[in-house]
């Protein structure tokens, strides 16, 4: 496995601004959550303590040509994506 590059803040807030907003049914509050529905937290990044926490997934995996462009990268729930690069 290739090592994950860092991203700076400004990177961060781009990618978690991909994800998508939904109101919780139960408390009415707007949340955040991944393309699979998985509600992520910004300051949750990268912490796999918490149950919010999310990675930088690639779109187009680079294995398959993808790239690390801004355009190719979005929010992923934690155990989502690792689950989905195993």
């Amino acid at each position: 496995m290739s090592k994950r590059r860092d991203y700076t803040s400004e990177e961060l807030n781009i990618i978690f601004a991909k994800g998508l907003l939904r109101r919780n049914p139960l408390n009415g509050k707007i949340e955040t959550t991944d393309f699979e529905g998985h509600i992520i937290k910004r300051l949750d990044y990268g912490d796999v303590s918490s149950y919010f926490g999310w990675e930088v997934d690639h779109i187009d995996k680079v294995k398959d040509g993808g790239s690390d462009d801004i355009s190719n990268l979005r929010p992923h729930w934690i155990p989502a994506n690792r689950a989905d690069n195993e």
